[in-house]
């Protein structure tokens, strides 16, 4: 750390917050009192020194090679909270100990982590009293056996001071001396998601002074954690756009080019999904100085990013060009990439090892059939092209979107997998994720044919043989599967998560947006409290006299429980039919039988047709 200032803030913030803690353990001139408050403050010094030096420095896209000041080149996020109130960064921060608990949600290349980096500097520089403990929650993910987050805190600080022990680290969170920045909710592996958010909900039941910051992609499971306000990251307005632009050192001549296609509200207007987003405007600085345009689809501009990457390889640095060392043309190295990452992103493995990450290059490499050695392959991927980055020991996309973009670029080229079956796989993973829209974009005929159709026949003969007035569950059922859920003081019906058929058809809905006005996601889905009093009693056993709604929410804060009951287990009572769930089983019962016969007329149309004209004999 360079800044004398900030060693000396560091200093006293570790000082500060090591006395508040070691007084409420210890008698205040005890021997004991001495020895642990030495601890704290040694372990808290050297943590924050080590955290401060780590994140007030960041390389990116753009600065590959070394790192930049962070702030230097940050722009201050603006949130969106209750669906219309705007609050800045400054707000926010100044707000911590009114809000205490956050979910920060945004979209990938938002800004999440360096929003979660900037309040970590923040509350370093201004001696805030609490000691920033920074977690990437990816890093969870390298263990083989299940590492809790408490464990994780735990060896990050007694690493630093082997001293340092269990109690004490409980005693600097039930204190409110700690503020725990968890980043990337979302890239947790899936299978072990739900042990990790219980874990976080048993920390603030456990901890209630703590306060706790966690960003993740947009997720409907933060709906129910009562403590949390979520705050949703906004886009960039053109204002923003420009600023962070200007904050990009690049050669001046292009900047400024871009710069004034950013001022003017027409084209801003015009690309604002892509302008509005931190991660793609930086890449579309890169692309500018070749294309001059953007494209209208998300899956081109990965496209002609990628390209710029590939053959401009470091475009920072005019009329150079770094030799690729597995020297393979752009086709073959496409190919070899899109398989490899299809292959980890089926496995949802986002953070690899050397070992792993040459592993699954040995695969890809098979299923290619291209001789080329594994190691120049990832020199490429990390030092030419670039699209994968060191981080500590671990190894990571320079982000994430371009798994996603390679994912799908494999699955619409692809002639050996059962696409299918594939698909099937795809549903079951994060609906946030672009890798499914953009394959659609890519190759909807594939994804139509191979996926759509054949779900929504099944789906449809499953209910073409239920009664509706007698069987209501049962029909429910074929579209929810295992999908009642009753707990919280609410009860409300959320489809399986678990579940390939119940995500087709939110990945349908999402498909088909400007075809429906179908809400897969309604919140408030019981047309009357007398309903919701039935099915407390009828299938939880608790009445109004027996529990309040706030105690019955109280409970569930300590258990964490939510009752999911088959629908099928259920009887068919009049009172399902009373449920907004309900009107929208029918309704996406109605509109899956227009689009099926909108897709089965558009395909033999289009085989009618071609036949003609490939077919036809000259006369």
């Amino acid at each position: 750390m360079t800044d004398i200032n900030t060693e000396k803030i560091v200093a006293g913030l570790g000082k500060s917050v090591a006395k508040s803690i070691a007084k409420s353990i210890y008698d205040v001139g005890s021997n004991q009192y001495e020895k642990v408050l030495v601890i704290y403050e040694i372990c808290f010094n050297k943590y924050l020194n080590r955290v401060f030096n780590k994140y007030s420095k960041i390389k990116t896209l753009l600065y590959r090679d070394r790192p930049v000041d962070f702030d230097k080149h940050y722009v201050p996020t603006d949130f969106q909270i209750d669906n219309d109130k705007t609050i800045s960064e400054n707000e926010l921060f100044e707000g911590l100990d009114k809000y205490r608990r956050l979910v920060v949600s945004g979209s990938a290349g938002s800004g999440k982590s360096l929003f979660l980096r900037s309040i970590l500097l923040r509350m370093i520089r201004v001696n805030a009293g609490k000691v920033p403990v920074f977690i990437e929650l990816r890093y969870l993910n390298q263990n083989e056996k299940d590492s809790s987050i408490f464990d994780f805190i735990y060896k990050l600080l007694h690493d630093i001071n082997s001293d340092f022990t269990v109690s004490q680290l409980e005693y600097s969170l039930r204190s409110g001396k700690v503020t725990l920045l968890l980043d990337g909710f979302d890239e947790l592996d899936h299978a072990r998601r739900s042990i990790y958010e219980k874990e976080i909900l048993e920390i603030s039941y456990k901890y209630p002074e703590t306060g706790i910051i966690l960003t993740s992609r947009p997720d409907d499971v933060f709906s129910s954690w009562d403590e949390y306000a979520t705050f949703k990251v906004k886009p960039l307005d053109q204002k923003k756009a420009i600023l962070l632009i200007k904050k990009i050192d690049y050669e001046d001549v292009i900047k400024n080019k871009f710069i004034k296609k950013l001022s003017n509200d027409e084209f801003f207007e015009l690309h604002e999904s892509f302008l509005s987003n931190p991660l793609l405007i930086t890449m579309m600085l890169l692309t500018y100085e070749q294309l001059a345009e953007i494209p209208d689809k998300l899956h081109i501009f990965y496209e002609q990013a990628f390209d710029t990457l590939f053959h401009k390889h470091d475009a920072l640095k005019a009329l150079y060009k770094r030799k690729s060392y597995s020297s393979l043309p752009i086709d073959e190295f496409k190919s070899l990439f899109s398989t490899f990452c299809v292959l980890s992103y089926s496995d949802k493995k986002y953070s690899f090892s050397k070992e792993l990450l040459i592993d699954y290059i040995n695969k890809a490499k098979t299923i290619e059939g291209f001789d080329v050695e594994p190691n120049l392959f990832f020199n490429d991927l990390i030092k030419t092209v670039c699209v994968m980055q060191r981080d500590g020991d671990r190894y990571i996309f320079s982000h994430r979107s371009f798994q996603e973009y390679f994912s799908a670029l494999f699955i619409s080229r692809t002639q050996s997998a059962d696409v299918g079956e594939v698909l099937d796989k795809v549903a079951l993973m994060r609906t946030e994720d672009k890798m499914l829209i953009m394959l659609f974009d890519m190759n909807r005929e594939l994804v139509e044919r191979k996926w759509v159709l054949p779900k929504l026949r099944n789906f449809l003969d499953k209910l073409s043989v239920i009664d509706i007035e007698k069987h209501a569950f049962e029909y429910m059922s074929v579209l929810l599967s295992k999908a009642v859920s009753i707990g919280g003081g609410d009860v409300h019906y959320v489809l399986d998560p678990d579940s390939a058929d119940s995500n087709f058809f939110v990945w349908v809905a999402m498909l088909y947006k400007n075809e429906h006005s179908l809400s897969p996601y309604t919140e408030s889905c019981i047309k009357s409290e007398q309903t919701i009093e039935l099915i407390r009693e009828k299938y939880i056993g608790l009445k109004s006299k027996d529990k309040s709604s706030k105690e019955i929410k109280s409970l569930s804060e300590v258990n964490y429980d939510y009752y999911f009951r088959d629908l099928k287990e259920l009887d068919g009572s009049e009172w399902v039919k009373e449920t907004i769930i309900f009107d929208f089983c029918q309704e996406f019962d109605r509109f899956s039988k227009s689009l099926l016969i909108r897709l089965e007329e558009k395909y033999k149309n289009r085989e009618i047709s071609l036949s003609d004209m490939l077919l036809k004999k000259d006369s």
